[in-house]
């Protein structure tokens, strides 16, 4: 499997299984990123696997714009252990979800991808 990306810097990549991680840098927000895996095979087929992804930093419900409903949820989830179900409000991506992560919410409210 190959990776071909414009304008963003690609990192690591590991594959396991039917999962691929990527590590991307210099994403900037907000954004829509199409990443193509190029050569991907299910053990019969062969082919390109486009992948889109949107990037608005804080906009930790997906909405696609940061907005007080964002706010709200990273509040209510301060202090509160990141998992699977709350991963989004943790913002800064450093482990933990805190004022740090509210702060950052706050300062890009009003950031939304164009239609």
């Amino acid at each position: 499997m190959r990776l071909y990306l414009n304008a963003v810097e690609v990192g690591n990549l590991a594959v396991s299984g039917n999962t691929a991680t990527i590590d991307l840098t210099d994403v900037t927000t907000p954004q829509r990123l199409v990443l193509k895996l190029a050569a991907v095979s299910d053990g019969s087929q062969t082919g390109d696997v486009p992948v889109a992804m949107n990037v608005v930093v804080g906009d930790a419900n997906g909405s696609g714009g940061v907005t007080a409903s964002d706010i709200s949820q990273v509040k209510a989830s301060s202090g509160v252990t990141v998992s699977s179900g709350n991963f989004r409000a943790d913002v800064n991506a450093n482990g933990t979800i805190s004022s740090s992560d509210v702060g950052l919410v706050k300062s890009t409210a009003g950031v939304q991808l164009s239609p």
